[in-house]
């Protein structure tokens, strides 16, 4: 995992948490909405922090939709155009298009090492897969994404019962988002992170590598969506579950207020079950 949860969100707090009394108890949440490029980067946001009171809090939430922005589009356009070069055997005009799509962003696709295979003389053969653009500019309508957050915004979406979301934060191979709970209860606030990886061997790998070690107490397997996913909870008050779902990791986690994570472990798995 890029992060665990409980580092990131330390300065995410409920406010009125601690208030007694008749004091309506009150949540600090977002609202509005989100436009995300496919590729893992925000194209624009219209968010508004508000303090709500928490019986509230189910009318807000944060909207997302996806696009693939203008350099994105860009880029996509050059390289279909490069491995139609390949294909027509103009190496010197696909060596052009790759060079500037590596210019602008070295880790896009395959660009740098065909590239670099044109430039020490070999015939790399075209890119397999779809080239053509997907998706429309900021400003246009979504048509069909096909960058890789797409795939994972699934497992983040605009609404789960009992909760109000917030903004994505997404990455190239990774997104995350936060929830808050529309009901009083001992839930403070829920994160799914869900990352991409090479296949679904190294998702699992990573599931016993990191989730376990990094939520080692109460251990426990439980089904979600049929497959068998991990539970486990820290001395910081957090449970979790790491599941898997073929490439992709999902990680769903949970802060206890009353510093009893494992009692939570139904409220969890509930939610797990309703996302995957």
């Amino acid at each position: 995992m890029r992060r665990f949860f409980a580092a990131a969100l330390a300065g995410l707090l409920v406010a009125g948490a601690g208030v007694s009394g008749c004091k309506p108890r009150t949540v600090e949440l977002q609202s509005g909405t989100q436009v995300l490029c496919t590729y893992g980067e925000v194209v624009s946001e219209q968010i508004e922090t508000l303090v709500v009171p928490q019986k509230e809090a189910g009318r807000y939430s944060v909207r997302t939709s996806t696009v693939v922005c203008d350099t994105h589009r860009k880029l996509e356009d050059l390289y279909r155009r490069a491995q139609e070069d390949i294909a027509a055997g103009d190496l010197k005009a696909a060596r052009a298009k790759l060079d500037e799509v590596a210019r602008l962003d070295p880790a896009f696709r395959n660009a740098a090492s065909q590239r670099d295979a044109l430039g020490g003389g070999d015939d790399p053969p075209p890119a397999v897969g779809p080239s053509t653009p997907s998706g429309t500019p900021s400003g246009g309508t979504t048509n069909t994404p096909a960058g890789p957050v797409v795939n994972l915004l699934k497992y983040v979406p605009d609404s789960i019962a009992g909760y109000a979301a917030q903004s994505v934060v997404p990455d190239v191979l990774s997104v995350s988002r936060v929830y808050y709970p529309t009901a009083s209860g001992d839930v403070v606030q829920l994160v799914i992170q869900a990352e991409q990886f090479k296949d679904a061997a190294q998702a699992s790998d990573k599931i016993a590598s990191d989730v376990k070690s990094a939520y080692p107490s109460a251990a426990a397997t439980v089904k979600v969506g049929g497959r068998d996913a991990y539970f486990g909870t820290n001395a910081r008050g957090y449970a979790v579950i790491g599941t898997s779902d073929g490439a992709a990791m999902v990680v769903f986690e949970m802060y206890s207020k009353s510093r009893r994570p494992e009692a939570l472990r139904s409220t969890l798995t509930a939610v797990a079950e309703a996302v995957m």
